[in-house]
């Protein structure tokens, strides 16, 4: 099948968008039966490109995905608007510089 279209799971997840071949590939949406949401890019079944995922709880990531996870530009905000993190990501992690304010001597 190729086109537009909908699956729906037998563990109650749906997803409704473009197919290739069979399977996600292009613009969807996938609902999982749990509440969680992600709308965007998928390639191959995964989410791929741009996206953004919603939480049940209400938290948002907004930004790239490949292969399933958060990697590249991406910012994640809790459900009151707190960010928890603006920036890179890879594999799902968040990418905090971390940088040294200490200085040390060597005595010779």
């Amino acid at each position: 099948m190729n086109g537009k279209g909908k699956f729906t799971y037998a563990d109650g997840n749906v997803y409704e968008g473009d197919i290739k071949d069979d399977n996600m590939h292009g613009k969807g949406k996938y609902t999982f039966a749990i509440g969680n949401v992600y709308e965007g890019d998928f390639q191959d079944v995964n989410y791929h490109g741009k996206g953004k995922y919603i939480y049940v709880n209400g938290n948002v990531y907004e930004g790239d995905f490949q292969d399933n996870k958060r990697n590249g530009k991406g910012i994640e905000c809790r459900s009151d608007g707190t960010v928890v993190h603006d920036g890179d990501w890879k594999d799902d992690t968040a990418c905090v510089s971390v940088t040294s304010t200490s200085t040390s001597f060597l005595e010779g």
